[in-house]
């Protein structure tokens, strides 16, 4: 593929000119579109000429395995990362954003299975038979717990 250099976009190994300028063509793109606001900039460029943001991809993609341990241990911080380098790293903040997401829903899910496990235990012990003795442990210390629910 071949670029204009006046940013008529690309074209055929075969153009030496581009149709539209009447320029010669490159052989590598000569404009790049900025990610953050969408103008249309030099493919060299450091920043963008309209927003200001940094084409250095380092900065935005680097994301710490430490942070994201911390997050899945505490989700809010995830979200305040995110809303914080929204605009700056923006790359970074979605994956903290999706990781507090995930950490989120994971312990609902196990909140979820942890109180049905709990139902099902507590219906289990007051239809049981008080001939075995694990029923009858179980049965007195369920009906307390169920007691001090209700109460």
């Amino acid at each position: 593929m071949k670029y204009c250099t006046q940013g008529h976009g690309q074209f055929p190994d075969n153009y030496m000119i581009c149709p539209t300028c009447n320029t010669p063509l490159a052989s590598y793109p000569t404009t790049k579109f900025c990610t953050h606001c969408g103008n249309q900039v030099d493919a060299k460029a450091a920043i963008c000429t309209r927003c200001g943001f940094s084409f250095d991809m380092t900065d935005h993609t680097k994301t710490s395995g430490a942070m994201i341990a911390i997050i899945v241990f505490f989700p809010l911080v995830g979200l305040i990362l995110a809303a914080v380098q929204w605009s700056d790293k923006p790359v970074a903040a979605r994956t903290y954003l999706k990781a507090a997401i995930i950490s989120y829903a994971v312990r609902v899910l196990l909140a979820i299975i942890w109180y049905v496990f709990l139902f099902l235990l507590s219906m289990g012990a007051i239809l049981a038979d008080d001939t075995v003795e694990y029923s009858r442990y179980g049965h007195a210390a369920l009906t307390s717990l169920l007691q001090g629910w209700i109460h």
